[in-house]
């Protein structure tokens, strides 16, 4: 196995860089960063976690691009599924009863292998766009541009040590 997937730079960036390893540069990037259009025959579970996570990725940490279209969609559309198995399982129960030979059979109802996968798909598309929230977790906020710069950063007061 070849280790933990790459994250994108812009998620690199925004969690501080820790092992301090070289940021390729912006411009070598190809994509532009930005919020992709949103298809209009999305349903309406589909469409608003659409909103939902362009909102959290695109609005409050900026790491989203026009590349990211395709995985958006499966994401929304993954969502939308499950909500509809969920909803049928509501309606009808997560089991059926058959008979067969004179023998009554109980059997899971087809959504909830629907659920089940549409929760993987769901699963696999919020960590391809680093929004599951061990990995929203570790995102630190982008440094303020009130923040002090160069050397004046060295001559701020120092906090107290604890121990």
């Amino acid at each position: 196995m070849r280790g933990r997937k790459p994250n994108p730079q812009r998620l690199r960036i925004l969690r501080g860089n820790p092992g301090k390893r070289p940021l390729t540069s912006a411009r070598t990037s190809p994509f532009v960063v930005g919020t992709p259009q949103k298809p209009a025959d999305l349903d309406a579970d589909a469409s608003a976690e659409w909103d939902r996570l362009v909102l959290l990725l695109g609005g409050e940490h900026g790491v989203l691009c026009e590349a990211d279209y395709g995985i958006l969609l499966i994401a929304a559309t993954a969502y939308s599924m499950f909500k509809r198995a969920e909803r049928a399982i509501a309606e009808h129960g997560a089991t059926y009863e058959t008979e067969r030979d004179g023998l009554r059979m109980t059997r899971p109802r087809p959504e909830v292998r629907i659920m089940q996968q549409e929760r993987r798909a769901y699963q696999a598309a919020l960590a391809e766009l680093g929004a599951t929230p061990a990995q929203h977790a570790r995102v630190s906020p982008l440094p303020n541009d009130s923040e002090p710069k160069g050397i004046a950063k060295f001559f701020e007061p120092q906090r107290p040590r604890r121990g």
